[in-house]
């Protein structure tokens, strides 16, 4: 059984509160904490229709029985192993290697690898990875600006917890398709 979770949150969003009001013309304050919501909310979507992670944030990836071969990671892009522990006991670098997928849409491979050497240690492992881009693609940005301004145009059209009207795939959706990675996150 594997068990992922995000045990370092990012700490902003990609796209900030002032860019959004720009772009959306809104002038004061007082719609401020739905903004950020709606930021927020268009993260996790674009999340869940790219299967990647979008901001760098670190996550423990634990494998129930272990690893005897090359285990990729279900996070994209993966950049950083900081750490592996067997057994809650922390494994020497010197007993695997990791390779990280690739930052850029181009970029081979696009999901990270860690490789045991042939004297890892058995037992149930934890591994403490760096995931998300450093710097968001422009794309996505922008895909998030477009998504935010339409659900603040149209919000009258959703219900906390509820979509009332489901937003129909558009051309701006298309922005996303180069960082899809089917069956990620």
């Amino acid at each position: 059984m594997i068990s992922i979770r995000c045990i370092r949150p990012a700490t902003a969003e990609p796209v900030t509160l002032e860019h959004v009001k720009t772009h959306c013309r809104v002038d004061g304050s007082q719609d401020d904490a739905l903004l950020m919501g709606l930021i927020s909310a268009a993260r996790q979507q674009a999340e869940g229709l790219i299967g990647r992670v979008v901001c760098e944030s670190l996550w423990d990836v634990v494998v129930d029985g272990g690893i005897t071969g090359p285990y990729t990671f279900p996070l994209s892009p993966c950049t950083e192993l900081t750490e592996v522990r067997v057994e809650g006991n922390r494994v020497d670098t010197s007993r695997y290697t990791f390779t990280p997928s690739g930052v850029s849409v181009n970029e081979r491979p696009m999901l990270a690898t860690v490789t045991p050497g042939s004297d890892f240690p058995r037992g149930n492992v934890c591994m403490t990875v760096k995931a998300g881009w450093p710097e968001v693609p422009a794309p996505i940005t922008q895909w998030m600006l477009v998504r935010i301004g339409t659900m603040y145009e149209q919000r009258e059209a959703y219900a906390v917890g509820h979509v009332i009207g489901e937003m129909p795939r558009t051309f701006v959706d298309a922005l996303l398709d180069p960082f899809i990675i089917p069956g990620g996150i």
